[in-house]
């Protein structure tokens, strides 16, 4: 460098060290320059966060307001199966209303009908000896409204009217006969008359002595004598027991009439529709169920496009379990069609060890049975047993010892008709049930208040038989040895002959008189003919009455209303499962009886079905092996006794074993059937598949009650994501120094709807799988009863945010939700990137 050069760098550099003029501004410069980036900072920060606060809440609304719609869908489901099973139930009542009126009724007018006829015969005032009557009985003794009219009385009259006729026809016709002729007609009407009169006397002093009035006053006892009158007492029995309880049980169908004419009033509205036109309602609203749940997607789809449009974003949706491709995951109810649920197909044990008796119950030896998911184990599918046989041991007598066997039968078990519904259909049958029971309740007590004043009838009195002939009194002294006896009925009045030089006039008048003759000869025999069968005709009398103050005091309406309700409870039910027109959840399927819960279900179904039949069984099988042992103790005791031994003495041994024997032997024989049957129905049992509404937990006690977690991702969770676009961008400053220019913002957000009532030990959380479950009148299965969605506790379904554990199955299954994620700087192509996804998750 030259030396001018180097002069002119000294110049300079002197200068610029003495010449301050200006670094204030420069300072300054740089001050505001730092205050920019400062503001730019922290702009940048606020709008990012903010951003990143808008992204996330429209991933959050997008979420929460789909689960929203699906919640009210699971609802409105829940809902409108309750209200098929209202109307079910209804149906029920419908079809039980008619069929009890009808029985009650009938039984109402057979026993009037019967009463009246025991009082008064087929026919009023014509007494009727088939019955008997109570007029038979009056009119034949002649008491009580027949008092001064009975039958012997008006034959006495009778013969007192025919006796001067009789003798002036006589004297009319004895000139005409030969004389010897004469003279034995003449003696032989003078018996005839005298003995007649004789008889009738004794008949109405004697035999029946005096009787009560028509007021039923018993009549005076006759002074004692070697022959009991049997006026008196069948008049009091007739006129005091007979006559009152007819009359009350009269009177008390009256009052129970009553009863049933306002249950009638009360349920004739209801009649004004039919079961077809029930039935059908059920119809439409499956049919309401199906376009709720076919637009549920839409709705939502159109509710996160709304959300779109409000935040200026980009949104998707995906569902873990459901692979979609170039559109967000349609986001459904966990809903779906019963009829979609399928069955299964299995082989019965039973069957298969018994094939003759299942070829003659099911007219076919196969043991494939497709058992229904829906109706459950109904009809041909039933788990069903024939029964077994057993020896009976144990029975010695004298050396001798009994070889026999007991068969006892099997059933059918495990029958549920339309699971999903029964719960629910069964509450509300026995609810609506009930509030009809009121009035059969207050016949079945007045018929209780009726049998403690009717029943049971006092013994009829006794009666002495007729004797067939009778002392003929005398006036000789010393009577005769023998005295004279005359016969019962007496010598019968001879008719009159008619001779040719009569008159047609006196012909005329003697053939009139011997017309009244024989009608006359012919009630007089009737009326001894039905004092032989006094004492019958009151025996008679007596059974009927006894039968009919049993049946008329009996409670029956209520029994009657509850048997008609169960039998159409069962046939609406067998026909909702058979229809198929209603939802259930998605999760609703069949499973078979988790590993951990099978030896509790085999030992619970084997001690329900042995104390069943045994319980059916014992009382029967017991009376069955009396009898038997009893025959065959006769031919023991018959052989070995000594002979001559009364014939009685043996029959009262042979009973009295039989009594002491029988009961160990059946309770032995049963106890081994028993047994048999239900080990045998246990094992298939816990062979079968049962519907479950959710998965049966695989331990036996659960970290977790409620959903599983698969099924909660797969059926009950989706997920929406959210992208920023040029109008939600964060605008920041100094983007290219900061480094902030980094593309769209995305945000997630996982939501759920729950029901929190399953978490409830009155609503699902105390449902036992290892036990056998009851769902109401005699209905059972071997799975805990569906509920989330078939009773009142399903109508709880809530949408919530919940935590991000589908987030990974969601972008796998999700392409459009996955390329937001991608858009958004977040490499999910295939799940790789495990570790951005979780830095988003937990961002």
């Amino acid at each position: 460098m030259t030396d001018p050069c180097k002069a002119a760098i000294r110049w300079c550099h002197r200068r610029f060290h003495v010449d301050d003029r200006g670094n204030l501004g420069i300072l300054l410069l740089m001050t505001i320059w730092a205050l920019v980036l400062l503001i730019a900072m922290v702009w940048n920060t606020g709008e990012l966060a903010t951003r990143r606060r808008h992204v996330q809440a429209a991933a959050d609304s997008a979420a929460h307001a789909s689960n929203q719609w699906v919640s009210r869908t699971t609802n409105l489901t829940a809902s409108s199966n309750l209200v098929m099973s209202q109307n079910a139930s209804a149906e029920v009542m419908l079809r039980s209303v008619t069929p009890t009126r009808n029985d009650i009724q009938k039984r109402f007018d057979g026993e009037r009908r019967r009463a009246i006829q025991l009082r008064d015969g087929d026919r009023k005032s014509e007494p009727e000896e088939g019955i008997p009557d109570c007029e038979y009985f009056e009119e034949l003794l002649g008491f009580g409204s027949w008092s001064g009219k009975g039958r012997g009385q008006e034959r006495k009259k009778e013969l007192t009217a025919l006796t001067p006729d009789v003798l002036r026809a006589l004297d009319m016709v004895l000139p005409l006969l030969q004389a010897q002729q004469a003279q034995r007609l003449s003696q032989d009407m003078n018996t005839a008359l005298q003995q007649n009169r004789f008889i009738l006397d004794w008949l109405l002093d004697t035999y029946i002595g005096p009787v009560g009035g028509a007021s039923g006053t018993p009549a005076p006892v006759p002074s004692p004598s070697s022959f009991t009158p049997v006026g008196a007492p069948v008049s009091d029995w007739i006129t005091n027991q007979v006559r009152p309880r007819l009359e009350d049980i009269l009177a008390t169908l009256d009052v129970e009439q009553s009863w049933l004419d306002k249950w009638v009033a009360q349920t004739a509205p209801a009649l004004s529709t039919t079961p077809e036109e029930l039935r059908q309602v059920r119809f439409e609203i499956f049919d309401y169920q199906n376009q709720i749940r076919d637009l549920t997607p839409a709705v939502v789809e159109e509710q996160r496009n709304a959300l779109a449009t409000m935040y200026k974003v980009e949104t998707s949706a995906s569902v873990p379990g459901r692979l979609s491709e170039g559109e967000p995951t349609p986001v459904t109810a966990p809903v779906t069609t019963s009829a979609s649920v399928g069955g299964e197909t299995v082989q019965d044990s039973i069957r298969q060890r018994y094939p003759g008796a299942t070829a003659r119950r099911w007219g076919s030896p196969s043991p494939e049975v497709y058992v229904d998911p829906i109706n459950v184990n109904v009809d041909h599918s039933a788990i069903w047993h024939p029964g077994s046989g057993s020896s009976v041991d144990g029975v010695v007598l004298e050396n001798a010892t009994y070889s026999g066997s007991v068969s006892v039968g099997g059933g059918d078990w495990g029958r549920i008709p339309c699971a999903p519904l029964n719960r629910y259909v069964n509450d509300r049958v026995y609810r609506d049930r009930e509030g009809l029971r009121t009035e059969p309740r207050a016949i079945d007590g007045v018929r209780s208040d009726l049998r403690g004043r009717v029943h049971p009838p006092p013994s009829p009195p006794t009666i002495s038989p007729l004797p067939n002939q009778v002392d003929e009194p005398t006036t000789t002294t010393p009577p005769p040895n023998p005295a004279p006896r005359v016969s019962l009925p007496p010598r019968q009045i001879p008719s009159l002959p008619l001779p040719q030089e009569l008159t047609q006039a006196n012909r005329d008048a003697i053939t009139a008189v011997n017309d009244r003759i024989r009608e006359y000869n012919r009630e007089l025999r009737d009326f001894v003919s039905d004092l032989r069968r006094l004492e019958n005709a009151v025996a008679r009398m007596h059974d009927h009455l006894h039968s009919l103050t049993d049946v008329s005091s009996q409670r029956f309406a209520d029994a009657t209303w509850l048997g008609h309700v169960d039998r159409n409870r069962d046939l609406v039910l067998r026909l909702m499962g058979s229809d198929k027109h209603f939802m259930v959840l998605a999760t609703y399927q069949l499973h078979h009886i988790p590993d951990w819960a099978i030896d509790g279900m085999r030992a619970d179904v084997q001690r329900h079905v042995y104390n069943l039949i045994y319980s059916r069984s014992i009382n029967p099988v017991t009376r069955r092996l009396q009898q038997e042992i009893y025959q065959w103790a006769l031919g023991v005791l018959g052989g070995s006794l000594p002979q001559g031994t009364p014939r009685s003495t043996i029959n009262n041994r042979a009973r009295q074993f039989a009594q002491q024997a029988a009961p160990p032997a059946a309770q032995n024989a049963v106890r081994r059937a028993a047994e048999t049957v239900s080990r045998e129905v246990a094992a298939e049992w816990i062979r079968r598949p049962w519907p479950y509404e959710i998965a049966p937990p695989t331990e036996e006690v659960p970290p977790a009650r409620g959903l599983s977690d698969d099924e909660r991702k797969k059926h009950f969770t989706s997920l929406a994501a959210a992208l920023t676009t040029d109008q939600s961008s964060a605008r920041t400053l100094l983007a290219k120094y900061f480094k902030t220019d980094s593309g769209p913002m995305v945000a997630f957000a996982q939501s759920e709807i729950f029901n929190w009532m399953e978490f409830q030990e009155g609503y699902g959380a105390s449902d036992r799988y290892d036990r056998i479950t009851f769902y109401g009148h005699g209905d059972m299965g071997g799975s805990p009863r569906p509920w989330r969605l078939g009773s009142p506790g399903g109508w709880n379904w809530e949408p919530r945010l919940a935590h991000s554990d589908a987030l990974a199955q969601a972008i796998a299954d999700g392409e459009h939700f996955r390329g937001l994620f991608e858009k958004g700087g977040v490499n999910a192509n295939g799940n790789s990137d495990s570790d951005s996804i979780q830095t988003l998750a937990t961002h």
